[in-house]
């Protein structure tokens, strides 16, 4: 398995884009219920995106291949995600501010990200000094 760095805001746009068959950044506004394409431009200057908002407008998409680019395109009905309006009214009962969320959900994958490296790194050094011994 190799590497994989976190991906880019422009990078899962860009995937938004070749799934819905999308040539402009105002159909994604569009389809992600935003008033005009100058939020995803701001995303993509910001490296920062709303991922809950994708969540809850693309429950089609594949989340392992929009951010990571691995697996098919379509999620099955089993990886389907999709934020219902009682997701929504438990994260507003939190109190936590929406842009919160956001960031501990970036950051969340961070980690996860870091670990998997780290992980495949052991993986690889294990392989490595067994393969010397043999």
């Amino acid at each position: 398995m190799k590497n994989e760095e976190m991906p880019t805001v422009s990078e899962i746009i860009d995937r938004l884009k070749l799934f819905y068959g999308y040539k402009f950044d105002t159909q994604v506004a569009r389809r992600l219920g935003l008033s005009d394409g100058s939020a995803i431009g701001n995303w993509r200057r910001r490296n920062s995106i709303d991922i809950l908002l994708v969540a809850e407008h693309c429950p089609d998409v594949n989340y392992d291949w929009l951010l990571w680019g691995r697996g098919t395109q379509t999620a099955s009905s089993a990886e389907r995600r999709t934020m219902t309006a009682e997701d929504f009214a438990y994260l507003q009962k939190t109190g936590i501010p929406r842009e919160r969320i956001i960031t501990l959900v970036n950051e969340a994958l961070e980690r996860y990200l870091l670990k998997q490296k780290k992980d495949e790194s052991e993986e690889d050094e294990d392989y490595e000094s067994g393969s010397d011994g043999a």
